[in-house]
């Protein structure tokens, strides 16, 4: 579909390598912010070279996990530039105010337990040389982020100023998984920070998950679909706002 094709890789990237600093800004602005994203490739697939960075963010693997899945498999027809760990100080130079849960929120510390210890991990993958553009754009930048999807994204967005152009909701595990709040609730804290801490409302929401029932989405400001990709037990769609 014409609004989702593949656009040039940004200069940044292009001329991206292991001695360059990490541009914080750069990367956030455009990207794609999944938050309870386990290790799912769908929307790097799906959205590869409409966006070109893509910042993921879990906080239940362990870096050691993370690390041996972006060697193998990683992302079929890609092979690693480099990868580079980051502090917190990379990711939130100017630090950010964070906005406390409500009860009805949840608890953040519910599954304690269950969170591994934080990392960042910042990788540039570019295609291999035998494939042509219909397999996907020839580099992107790839942000992994061992954290709380809603702190994370108040401290990354709302301390750099930016905004994703794409939300993704897939999946996110409220229910049996570990999430202790409801990212699809259109008042719940995670839409709230989207509302507050972004420099602008992003246009697009990517939201599904296993079986159907994703239609309407979510959030009711996205009301107008842009493409749906069924798959076997599963369906995920990319909502905009009209």
């Amino acid at each position: 579909m014409k609004e989702i094709e593949q656009t040039a890789v940004p200069e940044w990237l292009a001329d991206m390598n292991v001695n360059s600093p990490f541009p914080i800004t750069e990367v956030l602005e455009g990207s794609l912010y999944y938050p309870a994203c386990g290790t799912d490739g769908d929307p790097v697939k799906y959205l590869g070279g409409f966006i070109h960075s893509f910042v993921y963010v879990d906080y239940s693997n362990p870096k050691e996990e993370i690390v041996g899945e972006l060697e193998s498999p990683g992302f079929a027809g890609y092979q690693p530039v480099f990868r580079k760990e980051l502090m917190e100080s990379d990711l939130a130079p100017h630090g950010w105010t964070p906005m406390t849960p409500s009860k009805q929120d949840g608890n953040p510390r519910q599954y304690i337990t269950s969170i591994a210890r934080p990392f960042a991990i910042w990788s540039v993958f570019e295609r291999l040389d035998e494939l042509e553009d219909d397999h996907g754009p020839s580099r992107f930048s790839f942000l992994y982020i061992c954290g709380d999807g809603v702190a994370t994204y108040q401290a990354l967005y709302g301390g750099n100023n930016a905004s994703p152009l794409v939300l993704a909701i897939i999946q996110p595990g409220h229910a049996f998984g570990l999430n202790y709040t409801n990212f699809t609730e259109p008042d719940g804290i995670f839409a709230r920070s989207v509302r507050r801490f972004s420099a602008k409302q992003p246009p697009y929401l990517l939201y599904g998950g296993w079986n159907r029932g994703y239609d309407p989405c979510c959030w009711p400001e996205y009301n107008v679909q842009v493409k749906r990709w069924t798959l076997p037990n599963r369906q995920i769609i990319l909502w905009r706002i009209s």
